[in-house]
């Protein structure tokens, strides 16, 4: 048997160049790949860039950060490199992808929170830490100058609409961390043994006309008696149990008042569970889309009410129309007419607290400024019987707005300022 013969030279080099060709291929294809990603993330920074300058962050609720200013100056030229980088990181691609991916890591495998407005209860429970809800976690003690200004506020209310035949009724909605104490990191310690709607709930009773309904013992009391929950786990709001547990509270004052109301009961509804995505503090992680809890649905199985034509009606369903005034009707001329000041816990509410009146006005103070919380010409322009303003709690922490003008307190109590001296104070305290 003859062995093979070698191999020439020019075999073995086009052999060799028959093998490097594929790699020298995929080795272009990797350039080419790696190219276009990196232009393409810089192309789509550079089009938002263009596009999201006045963007505000659903995930973070915040304005991105703006193009810094360069001028010719020392302290400009150094902020300058600070300033790009917040503006190119807010406008990167998929950032609000890595950022929810990072705060869901950090929730369910860590049990600590990616936001320090959201925090991170017992059972996965979602906490709001913004916008007053820490001084209630702590039960922050209220300044006495501060308790001077809301009394006043109050009750400056309260008797501009008794002179013109208008009653008053104040509902003060409870935090989620005070119906839920049992989910709250034990590192949340009560400070002082009274909180501040404590303070001024008191106070109100004491030093003013202004009737008051505190619904954090009613609902402790159906939240116990139901072995339901009465408010989302991932979200600062009620639940519509908990907010038909609270209407229950509201229209027991309302029927002895006005005769012609009939409560709804609870064998006027039908309760339903149903999944859901995440609610707003999940929302604030980015993790709306990617958690769902069991929501409790009640309806009103007779239900009267309409939206009115006037003003144009807002689609209820859809969040960001929520804060848009309205009104709705109901075809019975014995049942009183109401306007409401109210923020988002009404919603819930709302669809049961219509049956009650002929007419209900909708106002959401949702700016919390001077000119849009009470507004005298429009309640005059309705002609309410009764003015209902529900406040959430946590309002309270915040400052005071002061009322119109035209809303001088009339009480001899010293407890109780004029309006003007109100701002005074609100301007002293800060």
């Amino acid at each position: 048997m003859s062995l093979p013969t070698t191999c020439s030279g020019e075999a073995i080099e086009s052999s060799e160049k028959a093998v490097r060709q594929p790699g020298r291929l995929a080795n272009h294809l990797r350039i080419i790949l790696f190219t276009t990603f990196i232009y393409g993330l810089f192309l789509s920074s550079f089009a938002s860039w263009v596009t999201d300058h006045n963007k505000v962050s659903v995930l973070e609720k915040r304005p991105y950060a703006a193009f810094p200013h360069l001028k010719l100056s020392p302290e400009s030229i150094r902020a300058f490199p600070a300033g790009f980088e917040a503006f190119f990181s807010d406008r990167f691609p998929l950032r609000l992808q890595m950022v929810a991916l990072s705060n869901l890591v950090k929730w369910k495998v860590f049990g600590v929170s990616g936001s320090d407005k959201v925090l991170v209860g017992k059972d996965d429970w979602l906490f709001y830490l913004d916008g007053g809800n820490t001084e209630f976690l702590r039960h922050d003690k209220m300044e006495i100058d501060k308790l001077k200004i809301f009394v006043s506020m109050f009750e400056s209310r309260r008797a501009w609409l008794a002179r013109h035949h208008i009653k008053y009724l104040l509902v003060f909605v409870p935090c989620k961390c005070e119906m839920y104490r049992d989910k709250v990191p034990e590192r949340f310690k009560i400070q002082n043994g009274l909180s501040m709607q404590d303070q001024l709930v008191e106070a109100l009773r004491r030093y003013s006309g202004v009737q008051v309904i505190d619904l954090r013992q009613h609902i402790l009391s159906e939240k116990k008696r139901l072995g339901m929950p009465l408010y989302l786990e991932s979200d600062s709001h009620w639940n519509q149990l908990g907010a038909f547990v609270a209407y229950q509270s509201v229209v027991d004052y309302l029927a002895k008042i006005f005769p012609a109301i009939k409560p709804v009961n609870w064998g006027d509804v039908k309760i339903a569970f149903v999944q859901q995505c995440g609610g707003d503090l999940a929302g604030m992680l980015g993790l709306r889309d990617q958690t769902s809890e069991t929501a409790i649905r009640v309806e009103n199985e007779h239900r009267t009410w309409a939206l009115s034509a006037n003003p144009a009606p807002p689609d209820l369903d859809n969040p960001t129309q929520f804060f848009h005034p309205f009104a709705t009707e109901v075809p019975d001329v014995h049942l009183p007419k109401a306007y409401f000041i109210r923020d988002s816990f009404t919603i819930n509410m709302q669809p049961f607290l219509s049956e009650h009146f002929r007419r209900a006005f909708y106002h959401w103070n949702y700016f919390r400024k001077a000119d849009d919380d009470f507004l005298p010409e429009e309640i005059l322009k309705e002609k309410p019987d009764i003015v209902i303003q529900e406040m959430a709690e946590n309002l309270i922490a915040r400052d005071v707005i002061p009322n119109p003008n035209q809303l001088e307190t009339t009480s001899p109590d010293p407890f109780c300022l004029s309006s003007n001296a109100v701002l005074s104070e609100k301007i002293k305290t800060e």
